[in-house]
């Protein structure tokens, strides 16, 4: 996750993907590399999988909000 060529991307719609596809696994290599996601996205990935019924993806997802984020923050 490290190589220059994933810098050109949109990291929201990658977390968005993954959050769709149930991929919890790579999530916190995205975070080890360094990748962070604004708010908006992290609300939309949380949709996503709790509509999708990915119950550790969602739990990942509430872990980085926690983290990074802040439930309280606007």
């Amino acid at each position: 996750m490290k190589y220059d060529s994933f810098a050109l991307f949109d990291k929201d719609e990658i977390l968005l993907e993954m959050a769709g596809r149930g991929m919890t696994k790579y999530l916190p290599r995205t975070e080890d590399a360094g990748w962070t996601f604004t708010k908006e996205s992290v609300e939309k990935a949380l949709d996503i999988s709790t509509q999708k019924g990915f119950v550790e993806t969602t739990a990942w997802l509430l872990d980085y909000k926690n983290r990074k984020i802040g439930f309280g923050k606007a």
